[in-house]
């Protein structure tokens, strides 16, 4: 199978990054209420985990990408918790009033 120079299987460096960087993610999420602060409590979070933290890439450049990972795993991840808890409120706001004016009608 031709790559074109991109990347068919990840390391098990950057597997480990992405289960470690998930794991305290969900851990997170499931430890407090989502908010404006939940970035900064995974951040933080992330970093009190730094022992087991895994770098990919070679010695020169594996701060910078892991960096970059970190990065862009959490903004991508924030993004879609918050249009699924988006989506789940405009859901809830849509089904309370017609259940409303179903108990209306049955009075």
């Amino acid at each position: 199978m031709r790559s074109k120079g991109f990347l068919i299987r990840p390391s098990d460096s950057l597997f480990a990054l992405i289960s470690t960087l998930e794991k305290i993610t969900l851990q997170t999420l499931v430890s407090e209420e989502l908010n404006v602060n939940t970035i900064f409590s995974i951040t933080s979070n992330l970093w009190t985990d730094t022992a087991s933290f895994p770098f990919v890439g070679s010695e020169e450049h594996n701060m910078g990408l892991t960096k970059s990972i970190v990065r862009f795993f959490i903004t991508m991840r924030m993004h879609f918790i918050v249009r699924r808890s988006n989506f789940n409120e405009t859901t809830k706001k849509r089904i309370k009033p017609s259940v409303v004016e179903s108990c209306q009608n049955f009075n």
